[in-house]
């Protein structure tokens, strides 16, 4: 008789879990089906953030650390090391300048073809 209760309980607890995990199941791919902007929104609120950010402040950083890599340079006449240094800035914010460059190019590209993401312009 003891085993057959536990039997009985083992059961019971099967199908609460096989019922809870259906309910689960149907409710993401509910939220899948009809939020399935709501959830791709969140990723590109993100990246529209991050562009904006990038947008408003790149430029300036890009030209305020070329410009004290220039200084360094220009002003470690004496020392090698010190020269090294400003044109390792100056190459950098190069580098830098043509990352946000690529990058828009690529939200440009991801904008015109698929509609990645809307909210980003250039």
């Amino acid at each position: 008789m003891i085993g057959e209760a536990a039997a009985y309980k083992m059961k019971i607890k099967r199908v609460i879990f096989g019922g809870l995990s259906t309910i689960m199941l149907s409710g993401s791919a509910l939220a899948l089906s009809t939020a399935g902007k709501l959830i791709m929104d969140v990723p590109c609120q993100i990246i529209v953030a991050i562009w904006d950010a990038l947008r408003a402040v790149g430029p300036a950083l890009v030209a305020t650390f070329f410009i004290y890599g220039a200084v360094k340079y220009t002003y470690s006449a004496d020392d090698p090391g010190g020269r090294k240094q400003g044109k390792t800035i100056m190459i950098h914010s190069i580098i830098g300048f043509i990352l946000m460059a690529l990058l828009a190019g690529i939200v440009a590209v991801t904008g015109i073809t698929g509609n990645f993401c809307t909210g980003i312009t250039i």
